[in-house]
């Protein structure tokens, strides 16, 4: 996986705030997004702030649903 060199700068940001730096490759870098993303959900918990993210409705019907019952 070749970097940009704006991802590459994102990759050390966010290699050098982890534990052990020198234990990451630059193709793990989607995986460092996600530990930061789930960090920062976790902190906006901690702090009461509220996240959106998209949920199923209530009008959506299952194939293997029974009909409701008369």
């Amino acid at each position: 996986m070749e970097l940009t060199d704006s991802e590459r700068e994102e990759f050390v940001t966010l290699a050098n705030a982890t534990f052990d730096p020198g234990l990451w490759h630059e193709s793990e870098l989607p995986i460092l997004r996600k530990a930061k993303a789930d960090r920062e959900r976790e902190q906006g918990k901690e702090r009461g702030e509220v996240f959106s993210f998209e949920q199923p409705t209530l009008t959506e019907v299952h194939e293997d649903s029974d009909p409701e019952p008369e």
